[in-house]
């Protein structure tokens, strides 16, 4: 199977562009989106899961090496959220090379790229207005997650992992 590769390079590009003119100015807010799934991976996520726990990890650092700067650092973490890399992802399934492993997991694959598109799942623009306001607060939250799933989610990394693996094996039928 070929695996996506996730890379947040960009991000810390961005960030280290940004973050001389914020510690001049002695404030400013640094916003990246992670995901809910970082908390609790779930199957057919690995790397997407592995790659928003990496930037998950990086906003806690920066949040504490940067507090003294006047510089705020928040992590959004999105659950269901309505946009292309969801709508896109069930286009990948035609280039898996070695299908014959994972014919037998269609259903179960397929089922995780639709369960962040489907009823109940939060748009982008209402995603993002919400950000928008939180960040423009005085003191915006160091974590916001907002949209469907957010709650089990949260409770599953709490849980144990012979919970949550029992719990991804009923709900995805493996």
């Amino acid at each position: 199977m070929t695996l996506p590769v996730f890379s947040h390079a960009g991000t810390m590009r961005m960030i280290q562009a940004v973050i001389p003119h914020m510690m001049e100015r002695k404030e400013g807010t640094i916003v990246n989106v992670g995901s809910i799934t970082a908390l609790a991976p779930g199957p057919w996520a690995g790397a997407y899961s592995a790659s928003k726990a990496a930037l998950h990890a990086l906003s806690d650092t920066l949040r504490v090496e940067l507090r003294n700067f006047g510089i705020n650092v928040m992590i959004v973490a999105p659950g269901g959220t309505k946009s292309n890399i969801g709508s896109n992802s069930a286009d990948k399934y035609d280039q898996i090379n070695d299908w014959k492993y994972y014919k037998k997991y269609e259903k179960s694959l397929r089922a995780r790229t639709d369960i962040s598109q489907g009823a109940g799942c939060v748009t982008a623009e209402d995603l993002a207005k919400r950000v928008v306001k939180l960040v423009l607060k005085k003191n915006p939250p160091a974590w916001f997650a907002y949209g469907q799933f957010t709650a089990i989610l949260t409770i599953l990394y709490y849980a144990p992992l012979w919970f949550r693996d029992y719990f991804y094996r009923l709900v995805m039928k493996m």
